[in-house]
């Protein structure tokens, strides 16, 4: 679905669940399929979990971890990983 693809800096963007809290961030290549979808080109293979519900908030908790991660380590890739903090 297209609203799980976000446009950053002229890229397209998408979050993949990779499961136990652990998400990452991946440029996708396609084009607008119509009714609300996307026919994705490259960058996703068969079976990987999108999410589509949510990526702008993923992308804005990214962008916070990823400036902070790239300061420690001068290293700007980076999973996320998202746990639940309430303790539940």
């Amino acid at each position: 679905p297209a609203s799980g693809v976000l446009l950053i800096q002229g890229q397209r963007v998408v979050f993949t669940d990779e499961g136990d809290g652990l998400y990452r961030r991946r440029i996708v290549t396609g084009e607008e399929a119509g009714q609300g979808r996307v026919h994705i080109h490259e960058g996703l293979t068969p079976g990987m979990r999108i999410v589509t519900n949510g990526s702008l908030l993923l992308q804005q908790l990214f962008d916070r971890a990823s400036t902070n991660h790239h300061r420690a380590t001068g290293d700007p890739a980076l999973a996320m990983t998202l746990t639940d903090r309430t303790g539940s």
